[in-house]
């Protein structure tokens, strides 16, 4: 079942209501604006009890006993936060926890299709897809789901949008629907380009990542040269140096430990370099880099105003760090 269905429900909590387990799965980040949005949509619910628990700080025992628990002889519907973020061991425990419950309660959580594996077949829980990228159709449905008003105005904003980039993360359809009513024809056009900056330099920034991390010499220099002007030489020194940190510690994790971890770690980097091109890199090669960036960011809040990030760039593209690990 699709999570547009769930939510064009007439009775959404009713619904949920009357399965015990209700499993989120979808691929790639958890998408933490829809399900801001979803809950505050499911706490708006008359005559709905609904509760979230953080499953990383709390306890087992006492998030079990109040799971197992009724107040007044009301059923609660749980939220159980952080279930991503659990290690192995403890999503095992959990999984095998919840492929047993019977109530009183209801319990609902999200988890990356990857870590399904580990759930029982045979259990009677509801299976939730939540996609990772979504069209224009789809975007309506979502925005008509959750009650945004929809002018032409803000129709014709969408269309605009879906034109450009075709798709866009669920998350970012949930950032635009918050603008959507604001669009009349007196800001139209500042909200749309509000919009569209947001959305295509987020992109611009994770392609140029991509292209950095697979070595692609001339298409990078190509979308660098576009792009460096975008933003300040302070801004690009702490955007390399998160992506080299991030990507270092995802090495690291997936060559010594495992996949699973190394994906909990793997946020904000391009996924050409979480699905193939980490394999290119050993961490320490990765740690070096970072180290250069960090010389040049101190030179530059130092008044130098030398071109060490092209150097930088040059120096890595022709694996001058991974020829001196």
């Amino acid at each position: 079942m699709q999570i547009i269905d769930v939510l064009e429900q007439s009775h959404l909590s009713d619904f949920l209501s009357q399965h015990r387990v209700t499993v989120y799965v979808g691929e790639g980040e958890y998408p933490l604006l829809f399900f801001m949005a979803f809950l505050k949509k499911l706490r708006s619910c008359e005559h709905t009890f609904i509760e979230s628990i953080d499953v990383q700080e709390c306890g087992m025992d006492s998030v079990q006993l109040r799971l197992e628990t009724s107040f007044l002889g009301n059923s609660t519907l749980y939220w159980l936060k952080s279930f991503e973020m659990l290690d192995e061991k403890k999503r095992k425990l959990w999984f095998k926890y919840v492929n047993s419950y019977t109530g009183p309660n209801s319990i609902m959580f999200f988890v990356s299709n990857e870590h399904t594996l580990l759930m029982d077949k045979d259990k009677k829980y509801i299976r939730i897809d939540v996609p990772h990228v979504v069209d224009d159709a789809y975007a309506l449905r979502l925005m008509r789901a959750f009650q945004v008003k929809l002018s032409q105005s803000g129709i014709a904003l969408l269309a605009r949008m879906f034109k450009t980039y075709k798709k866009v993360t669920l998350d970012q359809c949930i950032h635009v629907m918050h603008y959507v009513p604001l669009v009349s024809t007196s800001n139209q056009i500042q909200i749309d380009q509000l919009i569209h900056e947001t959305i295509g330099m987020e992109r611009s920034l994770f392609d140029l990542a991509s292209l950095f991390f697979a070595r692609q010499v001339e298409p990078f220099f190509q979308h660098w040269m576009k792009e460096r002007d975008n933003y300040p030489l302070i801004f690009w020194c702490s955007f390399w140096s998160e992506q080299l940190l991030r990507a270092a510690s995802y090495v690291h994790v997936a060559r010594n430990y495992s996949m699973i971890e190394a994906k909990k770690i793997s946020q904000r980097l391009p996924f050409s370099f979480i699905q193939k091109d980490w394999k290119r890199y050993q961490a320490g090669e990765l740690a070096q880099m970072h180290e250069y960036l960090y010389g040049i960011d101190f030179a530059m809040k130092n008044g130098s105003e030398a071109p060490m990030l092209d150097l930088f760039y040059v120096k890595f593209l022709t694996k001058d760090f991974s020829s001196s690990t």
